[in-house]
């Protein structure tokens, strides 16, 4: 997560929008690869917890499943061609949260406190 966190502030920051495109093509093209190479290095890191996510990661980058990366690197190379886009996760609507809150909560028991062994 600390990966994802520090690749989206990256993103944040570069001001990736199309303004940069217009204004700066060759910066947005270097921020998009750059972009497009974290979320590759991402995807075997998220497959053991969400496998059909990082299948569809690959799908959209159009690439093979990789291992994790000792290293960031750009494996993509410019001019790679991506698949086509989608949404990765769906807005969850509020009162369905609150179905499954109350379905996956699990039983609330008490904390009971350990004492010191003497």
């Amino acid at each position: 997560m600390q990966i994802s966190a520090a690749g989206n502030a990256y993103l944040q920051s570069s001001g990736l929008n199309t303004a940069l495109l217009n204004s700066n093509p060759k910066r947005c093209a270097r921020v998009l690869c750059r972009a497009v190479n974290l979320i590759y290095a991402l995807s075997p890191l998220v497959e053991p917890y969400m496998p059909a996510t990082a299948a569809a990661i690959l799908t959209q980058l159009n690439a093979p499943a990789r291992t994790v990366p000792e290293a960031l690197s750009i494996d993509l190379l410019p001019g790679h061609a991506l698949g086509k886009p989608a949404h990765l996760f769906k807005r969850i609507d509020e009162k369905m949260a609150e179905v499954w809150r109350a379905q996956f909560a699990g039983a609330k028991e008490e904390v009971v406190k350990v004492g010191t062994l003497d």
